[in-house]
C-alpha cells in the first residue's frame, strides 16, 4: 500500500487516500498542530509535528508504537538512516538535530547550531553517516 497518498493536516491528523485520492482509506490524531513533516516506507510511518514530537506507527494498523520529545518548536524534517533504519534524524525550529535509536527507544546524539534554525536535513549516499543540514538564517 506504498502506492497511497499521506497528508498531514493542520488540525493534526495524518490522512491516508487512495492512489487516485479520492477515497479516504483511514485517518488518524497524530499532532498538536501542524503535522509538519511525513515518511513513510514498508516498515514504519514517521511523523514530525508543531508539538515537536517525533511519532513511529506501525505501518499495517497505524498504531502508533513509541514516541519521542524531539524539539521545543516544530519539528522540520524526518527520515531513517540509509544504512540502519533503526537510526532516525529529526530537524527542528529549534537549532537542534536529533538522532533517535528506535531499538535503544533514546536519543543517540544531538548536534545544535548557534544560530538560525534547521529547515531540513538529508544523507548523501556517497557519505558514511554524514548529513546535510538546510539552515536558515534569521
Amino acid at each position: 500500500m506504498l502506492d497511497s497518498i499521506f497528508i498531514g493536516y493542520s488540525t493534526g491528523f495524518l490522512k491516508n487516500f487512495s492512489p487516485n485520492g479520492q477515497d479516504r482509506l483511514w485517518e488518524i490524531p497524530a499532532h498538536r498542530g501542524n503535522v509538519n513533516c511525513i515518511f513513510v516506507n514498508p516498515n514504519y510511518i514517521l511523523t514530525g509535528g508543531e508539538d515537536g514530537i517525533l511519532r513511529v506507527w506501525t505501518r499495517t494498523t497505524h498504531e502508533l508504537t513509541i514516541q519521542f520529545s524531539a524539539h521545543h518548536r516544530d519539528t522540520m524534517s524526518i527520515f531513517p538512516d540509509m544504512n540502519k533504519p533503526n537510526l532516525i534524524y529529526t530537524c527542528g525550529g529549534d537549532r537542534n538535530l536529533n538522532c533517535f535509536d528506535l531499538k535503544l527507544h533514546k536519543r543517540v546524539n544531538l548536534h545544535v547550531l548557534k544560530n538560525g534554525i534547521l529547515t531540513g536535513i538529508a544523507q548523501r549516499k556517497d557519505a558514511n553517516n554524514e548529513i546535510s543540514k538546510n539552515k536558515f538564517n534569521i
